[in-house]
């Protein structure tokens, strides 16, 4: 039963683990989309 339980849990955690990855990703990506324009602002010496 431990086994069991161990193995759900590994699978579980690493289930998660590619979720929150797709999500900061996805995350990063729509930051980037968004962020584009910035430099142009932040760096007045160009």
């Amino acid at each position: 039963m431990f086994w069991i339980s161990h193995a759900m849990n590994v699978f579980t955690a690493k289930l998660n683990g590619a979720v929150r990855d797709a999500a900061a990703s996805s995350v990063i990506d729509a930051r980037r989309a968004t962020a584009q324009p910035l430099p142009a602002s932040h760096e007045p010496c160009r």
